[in-house]
């Protein structure tokens, strides 16, 4: 079995939602930023690795991602 994690992110203003989706290079396919679990990952590291690999963000609301 394979495993993925990743993040769905987020900005609320009132009642509107925007959420930020990732254009695959290869597929040209939209979507969240994840990927498949390095060994000896759990779900939150992998999820916080593939974030920080496909947006370059370093942080999430305010805690230092790492």
């Amino acid at each position: 079995m394979i495993q993925a994690a990743g993040y769905i992110l987020y900005l609320r203003a009132g009642t509107i939602f925007r959420f930020l989706l990732l254009r695959s290079a290869r597929h040209g396919t939209w979507g969240f930023p994840k990927g498949k679990l390095e060994p000896g990952e759990d779900l939150e590291q992998g999820a916080r690795r593939e974030l920080t690999e496909e947006t370059g963000l370093t942080t999430l609301g305010g805690e230092l991602l790492g």
